[in-house]
């Protein structure tokens, strides 16, 4: 029996029952696929959810504003997602008539479509026989061949797609790319693999060498940089000063506490850049846990004080039970939760 064989048979008994896998719709798929992009599918089901019933059609989400989907998006961090599931949807809908294209070049074209995404779309939706290659289905092969090149080189790469394309069943590839990456979520794990319940076992010559762990080969991480922020919590009568952050750089376009990026640790006098005098009011000094981007690591106070003055032409007041109606970064929107009613 083939490798595509075992695979299939062992999908349809041991794969679970995702809402994604019941459509050929590309909008959907392309939507989970988005959602589940550095995200867990525990975690990312709800939003799956939530989209589906605000935007039922591509059409619906094209013409959505950007606060609002960075609104629903909220918690799910990597906000350039958002933004690309936006401009995508409405590159689709104004140029290409609502209709989501087939091939897998055209698909690489659109916004913040790569090529795992392109070929999710183009196999799920449309049954074209282009592997995808995710994490779960690079540890899966990188540990089938036993590859020894870095899986994020071109390299590396070239060998896990040649793999990939000798193994893929050409009449059902949407079945074949499904049990691959469900069998790196399920069984080929990145610590302590269940190599004595994969279906594909005698095809794994890293399993064969008792040595399944030492794959995939990484190249190593840069150290995150640090990165200090101070956020102004100016109230007056139940209500807060927010803003919106620019265009670029991290949480671009989301909304804030006003906020200014320090050399060190923040103190109540990095905030006067903010509201001048802040100084000379009391004030309450909340450290928030560290929060951690691809790159960096955020350290960053929140200055709590009263305030009454004017504000600058990118800054206004809201009430606190407004707080739902915007999209802040998650490491606001835990502090919100954690504020007393």
């Amino acid at each position: 029996m083939e490798i595509h064989q075992k695979l299939k048979f062992w999908f349809q008994k041991e794969g679970r029952d995702l809402p994604w896998r019941h459509t050929t719709d590309p909008y959907y798929i392309w939507l989970s696929e988005v959602i589940l992009q550095q995200t867990r599918v525990e975690q990312g089901l709800p939003y799956y959810w939530k989209f589906i019933e605000r935007f039922p059609h591509i059409q619906d989400l094209a013409q959505a504003s950007e606060d609002e989907v960075f609104r629903l998006w909220q918690g799910l961090g990597y906000y350039s997602r958002a933004k690309s599931l936006l401009k995508t949807a409405q590159r689709i809908e104004t140029t290409l008539q609502g209709i989501f294209p087939q091939s897998y070049s055209d698909l690489l074209a659109l916004p913040g479509i790569g090529p795992y995404t392109a070929a999710a779309i183009a196999s799920f939706a449309f049954n074209k026989p282009q592997p995808v290659l995710d994490g779960n289905v690079q540890r899966v092969v990188s540990r089938c061949i036993q590859l020894e090149e870095p899986v994020e080189s071109k390299k590396g790469r070239s060998q896990m797609q040649e793999w990939l394309n000798q193994s893929m069943s050409h009449k059902d590839p949407a079945t074949f790319n499904q049990s691959m990456m469900e069998l790196g979520a399920l069984i080929c794990l990145p610590r302590n693999p269940l190599c004595s319940r994969c279906p594909i076992q005698e095809h794994c010559l890293a399993y064969q060498a008792g040595s399944p762990e030492r794959y995939p080969i990484k190249k190593p991480k840069p150290a995150k940089q640090q990165m200090y922020l101070a956020f102004a919590h100016a109230e007056h009568s139940n209500k807060l000063v927010i803003q919106k952050r620019k265009p670029q750089g991290i949480w671009a376009n989301l909304w804030e506490l006003p906020s200014v990026v320090t050399q060190k640790t923040p103190a109540i006098s990095d905030v006067e850049l903010l509201f001048p005098g802040v100084s000379d009011k009391p004030y309450l000094q909340v450290e928030l846990p560290y929060h951690l981007l691809s790159h960096r690591e955020i350290r960053a106070s929140v200055f709590i004080f009263p305030y009454e003055g004017p504000l600058n032409s990118e800054q206004k007041w809201i009430s606190k039970f407004e707080l739902d109606a915007y999209g802040f970064p998650r490491i606001l929107t835990r502090y919100f939760e954690s504020m007393p009613d």
